[in-house]
């Protein structure tokens, strides 16, 4: 257990505009991998995966084989292969942590080659122990207290509690190899929200490179920092049968001003939560959210795609609202599709898609850029180089249907886009 002590903190608080809202689960299930095999190349014929996952080549054209074996390729962790022929579909499940190279033995001679790269699983859950030690001055006020993702800028989870002399918190879901933020605050001042110290007394400490289960020891101070917390909106959906599957959106609006304060993008389940942040006490707001009823990727007014608007007025701090699904529709008037949100500089069809997508723009200034897909969980489904001068071009068939965040990126140049594969 990694143990550390620190009795204050000096690190400013810096936190990454979050993209995507990720969602905690408790388990990850083994995923499977398609490889289409035609003409004389394997799409895509690089691949990265979970030690675990199961990869799927299906030969749609062509007489053809895979040859990963050790004979062939000596440094590869584990043979895997097939015989060649016509119209096979051939599976292998990758154990062994590694890189694999294989090969068409009929069509070696023209290039039809190969690769994957099977990763360790680091999502194993870990936990994070917090000791506070000598909270006299805060003793019966409440201490609020958040861990975030070093990378993502994405909030773990948060909890609060009413402070003692020397108390502990713990939080679970802490990745392996993974850093944090714990940013924390008394409410000194006991109005029921933040205010920058002094007013109320703040701290942000460390968690870095997390290797095992993690204990921290924070001792009271005053080298108060301003973690410039925000309230957090969850939201729990329920009885949502009508849409399980369908690409769902969240916006929240203040009342007063119009200003969309955060949007958040998820596929539906019967039962889910979403979570929004920024809300400020004493300010009123308009949660607008709709299903993608007919499925065209881009929000239409009601009944051809469900939409509703939960009013939140007066602020406090922290709140959590119930929805269960009905059928009193509210035409939101927002154009928050997947297509209008995208600039000018790019044009992406067709959208959605169900086997390739097209990227046109002149936006970047070089030909070599690397393109990484993920799910609407935040979990990478593809990550490849592609050479691309005014047009790119995408195989998406290995994806399943869904929700997607495609970033486009080279050196000094970055892009996130999103897609709907059908």
């Amino acid at each position: 257990m990694k143990r550390i002590f620190t009795s204050k903190s000096n690190f400013p608080k810096c936190l990454i505009p979050v993209i995507i809202m990720l969602f905690s689960l408790s388990v990850l299930s083994q995923e499977k991998h398609i490889i289409q095999v035609a003409n004389t190349q394997f799409t895509p014929n690089e691949l990265t995966i979970t030690v675990g996952d199961t990869v799927e080549w299906q030969n749609t054209q062509g007489y053809h084989n895979v040859n990963g074996t050790q004979d062939t390729y000596p440094s590869n962790p584990e043979s895997f292969g097939n015989s060649p022929g016509n119209g096979w579909v051939f599976s292998h499940v990758f154990k062994t942590a590694g890189n694999y190279d294989y090969r068409c033995d009929p069509h070696f001679s023209l290039g039809m080659i190969g690769k994957i790269t099977a990763k360790e699983n680091m999502e194993v859950d870990l936990e994070l122990t917090i000791n506070f030690m000598s909270m006299t001055p805060h003793v019966g006020q409440i201490l609020w207290i958040a861990v975030i993702d070093k990378d993502s800028g994405l909030e773990l989870d948060r909890k609060s509690v009413i402070v003692t002399v020397d108390f502990s918190i713990v939080f679970s879901g802490i990745k392996k190899n993974h850093s944090y933020w714990i940013n924390f605050y008394a409410d000194h001042n006991g109005n029921g929200t933040y205010d920058i110290p002094p007013a109320d007394h703040a701290w942000s400490i460390e968690l870095n490179n997390v290797t095992e289960n993690s204990v921290l020891n924070f001792t009271h101070n005053t080298n108060f920092t301003n973690i410039m917390w925000k309230n957090k909106l969850t939201i729990h959906f329920m009885s949502m049968n009508p849409h399980v599957g369908q690409n769902f959106h969240l916006s929240v609006y203040e009342k007063e001003t119009g200003n969309k304060i955060q949007e958040v993008d998820t596929v539906a389940e019967t039962d889910f939560m979403l979570s929004a942040y920024g809300i400020e006490s004493g300010k009123s707001y308009n949660v607008d959210f709709y299903a993608d009823h007919n499925g065209n990727g881009i929000y239409d007014s009601p009944p051809a795609d469900h939409a509703w608007r939960i009013e939140l007025s007066d602020v406090v701090a922290d709140t959590t609202l119930t929805f269960t699904h009905n059928t009193n529709f509210t035409d939101i008037s927002i154009k928050t599709g997947i297509s209008d949100e995208l600039t000018s500089d790019f044009n992406v069809y067709p959208n959605p898609a169900s086997e390739k997508i097209f990227i046109k723009t002149g936006k970047f200034n070089s030909s070599s850029v690397q393109v990484r897909i993920f799910d609407i969980s935040g979990k990478l489904k593809i990550s490849q180089a592609y050479s691309f001068s005014q047009q790119l071009e995408i195989d998406i068939r290995q994806i399943v249907n869904g929700l997607y965040f495609m970033e486009i990126s080279n050196q000094t140049q970055n892009e996130m886009l999103k897609f709907v594969k059908n």
